[in-house]
């Protein structure tokens, strides 16, 4: 037997296996060019809706558009974004809070209660993270601050069949501040001196 010639043989490469790696390169090369591709037309759609959404933002804050009820902000970016133009202390003094709301209320009946004061802007009934139920409270943004006096005034009104509390929005500051306090008082009667 001529093992030699065997081995000879087995390692000259031959024209099947040699086309068969090269074939499943080329496809795989297409495959990853096609997603590319693909990757690429998405991209282009995203900055048509960008270009589109500017455009009607921009609009948005001339004054032009209706006012929203249940909306993202007007001139801003949605969720998760970053809007540098906001100002929150402007918007928190457009806005109200509303408690003791009836937990089937909706943000029309808040919309029609509220219509005599001004244009809404949006309106936030507050809700449970994890049942979804309502917390009995909500905000409700106005386009201009003097709104918020005219909502002021409709302070221990009935809405359905409830007596609700209307008050101007307030940041969280005055809220730390107290509860900083309450620390301090309770360890101070922990650490009672001897």
């Amino acid at each position: 037997m001529n093992l030699d010639g065997v081995e000879a043989e087995a390692s000259k490469p031959t024209s099947e296996s040699a086309a068969a790696p090269v074939d499943d390169a080329a496809a795989e090369l297409e495959a990853m060019l096609a997603s590319v591709q693909k990757l690429d037309e998405e991209a282009a759609m995203m900055a048509k809706l960008q270009a589109a959404e500017e455009v009607g933002s921009g609009a948005a804050a001339s004054g032009e558009a209706a006012s929203t009820t249940g909306g993202e902000e007007k001139g801003g970016l949605g969720r998760g974004g970053v809007d540098d133009e906001v100002d929150y202390e402007e918007m928190n003094a457009r806005t109200v809070l509303v408690t003791n709301v009836d937990f089937s209320a909706t943000d029309d009946d808040l919309t029609e209660h509220f219509s005599s004061c001004g244009a809404i802007r949006r309106i936030t009934i507050a809700k449970d993270k994890f049942t979804g139920r309502p917390r009995g409270f909500a905000y409700v943004q106005f386009d201009d601050k003097d709104n918020v006096y005219n909502a002021i005034l409709l302070n221990e009104s009935l809405l359905k069949g409830r007596l609700i509390k209307v008050v101007p929005k307030q940041t969280g500051r005055g809220r730390r501040r107290r509860r900083r306090r309450r620390r301090r008082r309770r360890r101070s009667s922990y650490y009672a001196p001897y």
